[in-house]
């Protein structure tokens, strides 16, 4: 059987267009550990409202960067360092940041709503 070549344009077309709706369906990359990482990488779901604290150290002795990805769909999150004051960052749902601060004792993770919220984090040493 010959095909035309109008029917080879609508072959590679159709391959072409399952192709990118299988990539464009993927789950986004998750955070991988570095050479600096102290903790995580960890996943987390929050309720409304809701904080987990993914770090603590009594001694205050360690100078930390965190990064949150905000793999929900609708609420932000709030990763706060805290030593000596706080420091804060709102992520947007479907976006990443990160800070550092010096001589942390705690980290944590807020759950800002207006639902529940899905985040990835990392520590690393500065």
């Amino acid at each position: 059987m010959k095909m035309g070549k109008g029917n080879w344009i609508a072959l590679v077309t159709l391959l072409a267009c399952t192709l990118a709706a299988t990539a464009l369906a993927a789950p986004p990359a998750g955070l991988t550990a570095g050479g600096r990482t102290i903790a995580g990488p960890g996943s987390l779901s929050l309720a409304l409202n809701a904080t987990d604290t993914i770090y603590t150290d009594g001694s205050g002795n360690t100078d930390l960067c965190g990064t949150v990805v905000n793999t929900g769909k609708e609420s932000p999150v709030r990763l706060s360092l805290t030593g000596g004051g706080t420091v804060s960052i709102d992520v947007a749902a479907g976006h990443s940041g990160s800070l550092c601060r010096n001589s942390v004792t705690s980290a944590t993770v807020l759950c800002l709503g207006p639902s529940s919220c899905a985040a990835q984090w990392r520590l690393d040493n500065q």
